[in-house]
């Protein structure tokens, strides 16, 4: 893509146009030299989007959850954009799309932007895009992203590198309180989401929470909630505004260089991951542990060669 047509790209995403913006997550997915030259373009218009992650176990509930924060948010006029991250297709390597298919209810709405996007086998819940999509978004004048991540939540660290605040969705019966315990989770999130509190041993779920909660120097609330009945939902939306609200009087520039330190983290991390798996994929890793067993290398050299 030449620099001219890069430049009218990055101009009609700051006007708003959401087909551009739809092209633009395309490019960033699948062609990391012209995302980046497109993310220079658009780095000045950035640093206004509220992030919130939305993360925790499959089966708790995120997307219906989100469903509702979308209409919690519409209410207020407040533009929002979803980063769905689902699962990889063995096959074809993109999203399955199931939590857009949740989010059907807001698909006619032009204040509403949902995407799908592959996590590719990229650990930590995220796809190796997801810093480059918020960049796009937030320059499109979306006022909140929300990022549904698609781990299993204990390992869904990353999408905290990405936003102003995570969201760590549980249920109760589901023992995810133990996995709680185990920490992860407990440094991730920033709010803690009991969804379907309808099911009996809600209380208990929720005081065995507070009680995890309690040992931690850092005050974290707790909300639960049913995404179906709406039970809640507003105590939650609530809290997430407050945190907008203060979120709105930081400077831009603090929220940008943020932005761009995700973008770059997440670059070099893909590139460094390339690299090492050319070299396994070479043989290089069996050559080594065969002059490690020879005992022509030490395993501390074959590491320090692989790693070079």
């Amino acid at each position: 893509m030449e620099t001219k047509e890069i430049e009218r790209l990055a101009r009609r995403i700051v006007e708003g146009d959401m087909l551009s913006v739809s092209r633009a997550l395309t490019l960033v997915e699948n062609d990391e030299k012209e995302g980046l030259k497109l993310i220079s373009k658009l780095v000045q218009s950035t640093g206004n989007s509220f992030v919130v992650g939305i993360t925790g176990p499959p089966g708790v509930g995120k997307s219906t959850l989100i469903n509702r924060l979308i209409e919690e948010y519409r209410n207020l006029n407040v533009k929002v954009g979803v980063l769905a991250i689902d699962p990889s297709s063995p096959l074809t390597g993109g999203a399955f799309l199931g939590d857009r298919i949740r989010m059907v209810d807001h698909t006619s709405d032009k204040g509403v932007y949902i995407r799908s996007m592959a996590s590719r086998g990229w650990q930590g819940g995220l796809s190796a895009s997801a810093a480059k999509a918020v960049c796009v978004l937030d320059s499109a004048g979306i006022d909140v992203i929300l990022i549904e991540t698609a781990g299993a939540g204990q390992n869904d660290f990353e999408v905290s590198s990405v936003s102003n605040v995570v969201a760590v969705v549980l249920m109760p019966n589901s023992g995810d309180v133990i996995q709680l315990s185990k920490a992860g989770l407990l440094e991730v999130g920033d709010i803690f989401v009991v969804n379907k509190s309808d099911i009996e041993g809600t209380n208990y779920f929720v005081s065995s929470i507070l009680s995890i909660l309690g040992a931690s120097s850092v005050k974290k609330p707790v909300f639960s909630v049913s995404s179906l009945s709406g039970k809640g939902i507003r105590e939650l939306f609530n809290e997430l505004e407050a945190r907008r609200k203060k979120f709105l009087m930081q400077g831009r520039e603090n929220v940008k260089i943020r932005n761009l330190a995700a973008v770059l983290k997440s670059v070099a991390k893909k590139r460094i991951m390339e690299r090492f798996e050319a070299k396994v994929n070479s043989g290089k890793v069996e050559e080594l542990a065969r002059m490690a067993a020879e005992g022509k290398v030490s395993l501390e050299q074959a590491l320090e060669r692989l790693s070079s």
